[in-house]
């Protein structure tokens, strides 16, 4: 019988410091392979990369491509942070004379092959890579991103009649997964990542096991594939497993490098601020009015709207830094314009005003924050009394200088978060106009915070705490 070992990471996310026990885990196991006389490979199933780690941001992305080559990893594949924050000229020259090989069988580049090919000992592998497909997103990039079940299944169709085994890299998520191995006959093996999901022992489906390993480096994954003498697949072994290894030198000191070029980088100086943009989660502040105001002019349109909870820190007066802004606003999102009914907006705003929105904890989206806070705006004023009930806080509204009307529709500059129904639901009903890729949200505000104007307008109150005594406007929300 041959063995065969398929160590596997996805979702780390730039927690590097995890990679490092990887490494040991890996050159750990590599000595035994060597003693056994048994094959081994190492992969990664997408979103290894993430820009909210100041040295993936200070380094594009070159320190994580540093860190897979010292791990000596074979192949990897691409998960959305890879496509939706770094351009076509970022990953050409992260990925274009790598060590390991870059697959993903539905992006239509030819930086990306669809699968890699493989034969030791007579066993027969094609590692097919495949990434969730965003269509939209992916088609203001640049990017041409096709259906996965179509691609994976006229692969795995070819393939298996040149006598390989299936070996999926599914950066599609759990459900998709599990989907794919009911409804293509073929595959042997899927390790999935994406949806961050963790499974210590894999499931298996028909004929086909799906791996996965959790997020962030916390767990591996470590697969056996076990072959009679003909090379024919007859059992696959394994899980995923807590990591509990010492940091390995090499790993730590490929990381030290990169901070120094990562340091060098962000300490370069972005503006100068006149006063403090302050921050507050519950309540209006300068530095998310700034943020707003940001949003409209990098758009083009007549409002904005944000959600406080996106910036994590205040900015002190004088000069502001790469470093200090990717501090306070380390996500990886985007700037969206969205075409919203008012009587939409005004629920929305009223929402804003409750605890319970508030104070909501979020996680994913690329939102790297701790709760999603009240919304700030640009170019609207709200006059609003905070001890009336819910829903009956907001007395008026000034788009411009005109009243909202339930019935119009309004462009607003807005966040990508929002259009993947994450926070503020009622924006995902939203008609989504135009995506703004892959500039995220630091690089709107670096652009804003340079315009004194913006900097004196971010102290200018846009909600104006009215007299009880005022009625509300709209009746129509009475019992919503």
């Amino acid at each position: 019988m041959k063995r065969i070992h398929l160590i596997h990471t996805n979702d780390v996310h730039s927690h590097l410091e995890a990679m490092a026990q990887v490494d040991s885990y890996v050159m750990r196991q590599r000595k035994q392979w060597e003693i056994n006389g048994e094959v081994g490979f190492l992969l990664d199933i997408g979103d290894h990369l993430d820009r909210a780690r100041w040295e993936t941001e200070g380094t594009n992305g070159l320190i994580n491509k540093a860190i897979l080559e010292k791990s000596g990893y074979d192949v990897v594949t691409l998960g959305n942070n890879e496509l939706l924050t770094f351009s076509h000229e970022d990953l050409n020259a992260l990925y274009e004379n790598s060590s390991f090989q870059v697959i993903c069988c539905n992006v239509e580049d030819p930086l990306f092959p669809p699968y890699q090919l493989y034969e030791s000992s007579g066993v027969k592998l094609a590692f097919i890579g495949v990434t969730v497909q965003y269509y939209e997103l992916y088609q203001s990039l640049g990017w041409n991103v096709t259906d996965p079940f179509v691609a994976v299944k006229r692969l795995v169709d070819e393939l298996r009649t040149y006598g390989y085994h299936i070996m999926i890299l599914s950066h599609l998520g759990y459900p998709s997964d599990v989907q794919m191995a009911k409804e293509i006959a073929g595959i042997d093996v899927i390790m999935g990542g994406h949806t961050h999901h963790l499974l210590e022992v894999p499931e298996k489906i028909n004929q086909t096991t799906i791996a996965a390993a959790g997020k962030h480096g916390k767990y591996i994954g470590h697969l056996q594939l076990i072959c009679d003498d003909d090379g024919d697949l007859v059992d696959v072994q394994g899980g995923s497993f807590l990591l509990n290894e010492k940091q390995s030198p090499r790993v730590l000191q490929v990381l030290h490098q990169h901070q120094q070029i990562a340091t060098k980088k962000l300490n370069e100086p972005v503006t100068h601020l006149e006063d403090e943009l302050l921050v507050n989660w519950r309540e209006e502040a300068p530095f998310a009015n700034m943020l707003a105001d940001s949003l409209v002019k990098w758009t083009g349109v007549d409002y904005g709207l944000v959600n406080n909870g996106q910036l994590l820190y205040s900015l002190p007066k004088g000069v502001v830094t790469k470093r200090a802004l990717h501090t306070a606003c380390p996500h990886p999102i985007n700037p969206v314009v969205i075409a919203i009914k008012g009587s939409e907006l005004r629920l929305t705003l009223e929402q804003s005003l409750l605890e319970e929105f508030k104070e909501q904890k979020l996680q994913g989206f690329g939102f790297r924050g701790k709760v999603l806070g009240s919304l700030s705006v640009s170019g609207m004023t709200i006059t609003y009394n905070p001890t009336n009930p819910p829903y009956k806080k907001i007395q008026k509204i000034y788009m411009g200088r005109n009243l909202l009307d339930d019935d119009n529709i309004y462009h607003i500059a807005t966040i990508s978060m929002f259009v993947y129904s994450l926070g503020y639901k009622l924006l995902s009903r939203a008609e989504v106009l135009h995506y703004f890729l892959p500039e995220t949200l630091r690089v709107v505000l670096a652009t804003g915070m340079q315009s004194y104007h913006l900097q004196k307008a971010s102290k200018q109150k846009r909600w104006i705490i009215s007299s009880p005594m005022e009625e509300h406007d709209d009746s129509a929300l009475a019992g919503t």
